[in-house]
């Protein structure tokens, strides 16, 4: 029949399929082909006279995952249950030449007649998958810059600060080495370890700062973040009679992270408090944990001395005469790396610090 014959709905149907952006592929109850659109040829490579009459699953789906495609069917056909139907489903596509890729699958069934048809609606999604790849990879340079202009901007500071207990370990050293006195010896040998520890210390946290990378992230409950840091600090809690409240004001939040890191960030932060509660009377730590739309926020605030100063996220800014003053900074690092923000509330009347991080979505 000459294509002027073509009845005209017949013919507006091939004109609407060949149209398509998607690959349309029609199938009966057996799994056989029985329509193949133009952008079917073009995403697996069969001409339309090659793939009508063969098997789909023989002709796009690999290998492997084949005996799933026909128990489906079968289920199909015998309960009238299925799995797929009506529903955007990211699948492995195949090639005529063997090559795989992704695709978006969406499947639709309809009688004609006595018989069964499914229409499956395919669409490539390697380009989409391709510029997710590059996004990724982008992101993940630019943390990995990011984190060394940190290490950079650190460097002078950490060598400023190793060059005192260095000095001090040669000074003592030589006075070690030159004194007759037993006394003065075991003195020197005391701030020898005294200063090594501290030089120890500080090259222990740079390190941490620089290896603080990106690990596995998964869902993470923050409740269990608070029991753990609570258990983790019972033995100062008690020592110091600090009373820790904790409100949770919506059912097991939970955010996206690494859990480790940020028990590590939470556990700092408490440390923080109780040692500026060991002179407070009636010592208390009180954690609100608020979930919002897209976040959630832990306020960690204690009744010991209010701090005033952003600052004390700043490297080496501290107030301790033992203390290098890296780790606010190390915690501001980790935080800022999980996508979240850590402040002081200089509004409250305590010392509170405000701590929001990404809610975990399956999306």
């Amino acid at each position: 029949m000459a294509e002027s014959d073509t009845p005209p709905r017949e013919w507006l149907l091939s004109r609407v399929l060949d149209s398509s952006v998607d690959a349309i592929i029609v199938i009966d109850e057996h799994g056989i082909i029985v329509e193949w659109n133009t952008q079917s040829m073009v995403m697996f490579g069969w001409a339309k006279d090659e793939a009508l009459g063969r098997f789909i699953h023989e002709t796009v789906i690999p290998e492997r995952l084949r005996s799933n495609h026909i128990k489906g069917i079968e289920r199909y056909l015998e309960t009238g249950e299925s799995r797929i139907l009506e529903q955007r489903l990211e699948v492995v596509g195949l090639r005529q030449n063997g090559s795989e890729f992704p695709a978006e699958l969406t499947v639709t069934g309809h009688s004609v007649g006595e018989t069964k048809r499914f229409t499956a609606f395919v669409r490539d999604l390697s380009e989409q998958k391709a510029l997710e790849d590059r996004l990724r990879a982008q992101e993940l340079q630019s943390a990995r810059l990011a984190r060394f202009n940190v290490l950079a901007e650190l460097s002078t500071g950490i060598a400023h600060e190793l060059n005192q207990p260095l000095n001090a370990i040669t000074v003592l050293s030589s006075i070690a080495e030159a004194t007759q006195d037993v006394g003065q010896l075991k003195a020197s040998l005391s701030d020898v370890g005294r200063y090594a520890a501290r030089a120890g210390e500080l090259v222990q946290q740079f390190l941490q700062l620089a290896s603080n990378g990106e690990g596995t992230r998964e869902q993470v409950s923050v409740e269990d973040l608070v029991t753990t840091a609570r258990n983790h600090l019972q033995a100062e809690l008690r020592q110091y009679g600090v009373t820790l409240q904790v409100d949770i004001q919506s059912p097991n939040p939970v955010v996206h992270g690494e859990k480790a890191q940020l028990e590590q960030v939470l556990v700092h932060i408490l440390q923080n408090a109780l040692e500026a509660l060991h002179i407070t009377p009636h010592p208390a730590i009180d954690i609100t944990i608020v979930e919002l739309e897209y976040q959630v926020t832990m306020i960690i605030a204690n009744n010991g001395p209010r701090l005033r100063d952003e600052q004390v996220f700043e490297a080496f800014h501290t107030d301790k005469d033992n203390a290098i003053g890296l780790g606010l900074t190390i915690c501001r690092t980790t935080v800022e790396r999980h996508g979240g923000s850590i402040r002081l509330n200089l509004d409250s009347e305590f010392t509170a610090f405000e701590l929001s991080l990404p809610k975990f979505s399956d999306d």
